[in-house]
């Protein structure tokens, strides 16, 4: 399955079942690059200490827009919905 063909929003909807999730696999290139964001600016967010999943975080300047805007262009999933606040 290409990248980003089986994401969109799913905000409102319950939780995943597990066939749903072996359905989402990330190409190499996808995983290099959170992999590297990890070990520099990037962390990962559990909403508590029982959760499982986690929220994947990622923060920049204004004076580096350019480069979040690209990394979030290679991020997003092609025409799905992504949310994201700022603050």
């Amino acid at each position: 399955m290409v990248w980003g063909t089986n994401l969109s929003s799913t905000v409102g909807f319950g939780r995943f079942t597990k066939v749903t999730r072996d359905m989402v696999k990330l190409p190499p290139l996808i995983k290099e690059v959170i992999v590297g964001l990890l070990l520099g600016d990037g962390w990962l967010n559990f909403a508590s200490s029982s959760q499982r999943n986690a929220r994947f975080c990622f923060k920049q300047g204004m004076v580096h827009f350019a480069y979040f805007w690209s990394i979030w262009n290679l991020l997003s999933p092609p025409g799905g919905i992504v949310i994201i606040s700022l603050v």
